[in-house]
């Protein structure tokens, strides 16, 4: 019989006898329920152990914990428990109290209340939202399966009264417990619920997904991005395959500056895996509560309330750098930030031990300031820089990108070479920019549109744009010559400078000789200015202050100096220089010990420096090829200051 002819056996026959037959069984879950209740108990009856059966319909007292897929499962199960067992008390627990309390208290173990002879709580996380108490006290804990092709051919038989046909376990794979009573009907047959489930089933992306956001395979990304989002998807798609299990996930912090795409390229892969986004901030948990200490801890508690409501999901948490770093903080502040610390940690550890497919990523702007418990295995396995693209054709890829089908036949490489080391925000925001300009003009968007947003020329004298070339060429020839590769020299202005030399330091080595090596090179703007330029100008401030740091560093932490004492650590090296005129002293005297060699450089490599400077001003940027090629033209000699003089220089004593 099926829930379709039924007759309702009392509620005394049913919590007497475990062994109930069918068309009783049916005919009582019919009547607190339906077919809710009917998916509920097959579940139920999938799990219990001869003993968890014989304790549930005990007359004595009893705790069972019952362990459900989903928190959507919960109030299905309890109906169910209660059809099985009518005395039973049934407390269903998704969430927990506000502040992070739990919301069921150890006193329910206590209700001593005649009529009551058992007690059932129900949760999909008891690890996490149970108390010690209450776990320690269970006679039974009942874990429910995922659902399966077997147990929902034995839902539909019980509801429809027909057994389905060849029903598997990946036509209902991932389908929650509303998918499956939305589609196991009283009134339809087995192939129609078949029907409908095999329907939810093929479109779970375009449900689950959130359309604003692109696809993965959809993104121009770098090598070390796409590398790293395919092995996320390679992973998802071994789970779903039965080769690895949830515990093997991998959690992740994308670090790298403003821009480069860490929230985008998150999204991008949890719609491409079908699975929910659950995003949050530090900022909201202070802006959506009361941005008290509770309501703060609140905040992130409800983030991984959220990601375990869902079977599968990846979370991500941006702003993971503004959760300070303990081991930096001052002891006043350490008080206040501990236990929202701690919060984090417990919630990452209550995610992981749920065994839910939860993947959770971190967005960080500074990976070396986050707090070394999060990034350790187990809660966020590992940083992965995400980096601005840094080939010609990463960039091109990123305007391509954005650009869609305009321009489809302009060659963008000269416009990936101003752009060389421009993020992908800053890339979308100069495309919207030319269009802009564009429509302005009432006319289709055109190369010179995007140049202008880029690099504007802008109402910038021609004098200064030449003192700026001079500048930067003077950076770029010594650094040639001293050996260190220079990637681009530009100079498009950006928000912090008008001009960028971009060095590869990987090659200097740490000592003293390496060090000084830097020192010459930043030096060598000023030295240019002062000989070919239009004078020493405010223009090298960060120049000097970056020299200054790295002499004082090296006397004062590094042991490079005349001392092995470490003095500094994280701090400003320039704040203990005024605060030890000694040490003041020692770096001026290198700066101008340095400075002197750097000018006999600069003035041996005068037309090398004014002909880098000439083709600055024509292209605006230099690639490494670039410079080659014009310091080559301009006849001076490679090996004036080549290896001979760095390693000579390397050796000297300080």
């Amino acid at each position: 019989m099926s829930l379709n002819t039924l007759n309702r056996p009392t509620h005394t026959q049913s919590r007497q006898d475990p062994e109930l037959d069918d068309d009783q069984f049916e005919s009582e879950l019919a009547a607190i329920g339906g077919v809710q209740t009917a998916i509920a108990r097959v579940m139920i009856d999938a799990a219990l152990t001869p003993k968890a059966r014989q304790i549930l319909f005990s007359r004595s007292a009893f705790v069972v914990v019952i362990q459900v897929p989903a928190a959507e499962w919960c109030e299905a199960v309890g109906l169910a428990v209660s059809g099985m067992n009518s005395s039973v008390r049934i407390r269903s627990v998704t969430k927990r109290a506000r502040g992070g309390e739990p919301e069921l208290k150890d006193a329910i173990l206590s209700d001593s209340r005649g009529d009551i002879r058992g007690l059932a709580i129900i949760t999909h996380d008891p690890a996490g939202l149970l108390t010690r108490v209450q776990l320690g006290a269970a006679d039974a804990v009942v874990t429910l399966p995922k659902p399966n092709g077997t147990l929902v051919s034995r839902m539909i038989k019980r509801v429809t009264g027909q057994k389905p046909r060849s029903l598997t376990d990946a036509d209902v794979e991932e389908l929650g417990f509303h998918e499956l009573a939305a589609a196991i009907r009283l009134g339809a047959s087995a192939a129609e619920s078949t029907q409908r489930l095999r329907r939810a089933k093929a479109q779970p992306k375009a449900r689950l997904a959130d359309t604003r956001i692109p696809r993965f395979e959809e993104l121009p990304l770098t090598a070390s991005a796409r590398s790293f989002g395919e092995a996320i998807l390679d992973d998802i798609e071994s789970l779903r395959r039965g080769e690895i299990t949830a515990s093997q996930l991998q959690n992740a912090v994308l670090t790298g500056p403003p821009g480069t795409g860490k929230t985008l390229l998150a999204g991008a892969v949890a719609r491409s895996a079908g699975w929910p986004f659950v995003t949050t901030t530090i900022g909201r948990w202070f802006t959506s509560t009361d941005g008290y200490l509770g309501g703060v801890m609140r905040g992130a508690n409800d983030f991984f309330e959220e990601l375990l409501r869902h079977h599968q999901a990846i979370g991500f948490i941006d702003e993971l750098d503004s959760l300070p770093d303990r081991a930096a903080m001052s002891e006043k502040d350490r008080e206040w930030w501990q236990p929202v610390v701690n919060s984090v940690l417990t919630g990452i550890d209550r995610v992981k031990a749920s065994g839910r497919p939860v993947i959770l990523l971190g967005a960080s702007n500074f990976g070396d300031r986050l707090d070394a418990a999060l990034v350790r295995p187990g809660r966020f396995d590992r940083l992965v820089p995400l980096l601005p693209p840094s080939t010609t054709e990463e960039i091109g890829a990123v305007f391509r990108y954005y650009l869609k089908s305009d321009l489809a036949q302009v060659d963008l490489v000269p416009l990936a070479l101003l752009a060389d080391g421009a993020t992908p925000a800053a890339i979308e925001a100069w495309v919207k920019q030319a269009r802009r300009s564009a429509r302005r003009s009432n006319r289709p968007l055109a190369l010179l549109d995007l140049t202008e947003a880029v690099a504007p020329k802008g109402n910038t004298p021609l004098s200064m744009l030449e003192a700026c070339a001079v500048h930067e060429a003077g950076h770029a020839v010594i650094a040639h010559a001293l050996g260190i590769p220079v990637r681009r020299v530009t100079i498009v202005p950006t928000a912090h400078a008008r001009g960028t030399t971009t060095l590869d330091t990987a090659t200097v080595p740490q000592t003293r000789g390496g060090i000084e090596t830097l020192v010459m090179v930043g030096l060598a703007g000023r030295s240019a200015d002062e000989q070919m330029g239009s004078g020493a100008s405010a223009g090298a401030e960060q120049d000097l202050r970056n020299a200054t740091s790295l002499l004082a560093s090296a006397h004062a932490a590094w042991g490079l100096g005349s001392y092995l004492s470490h003095r500094v650590g994280t701090g400003d090296p320039l704040e203990l220089m005024r605060q030890d005129p000694a040490l003041e002293q020692q770096v001026e005297q290198d700066l101008q010990r340095l400075k002197g060699k750097v000018d006999k450089m600069v003035s041996a490599r005068r037309d090398a420096i004014m002909y880098v400077a000439k083709a600055l001003l024509e292209a605006r940027v230099l690639n490494a090829a670039d410079l080659e090629q014009s310091i080559e033209a301009s006849g001076s000699s490679p090996a004036l200051f080549g290896d001979d003089f760095l390693a000579g220089h390397a050796a000297s004593k300080p």
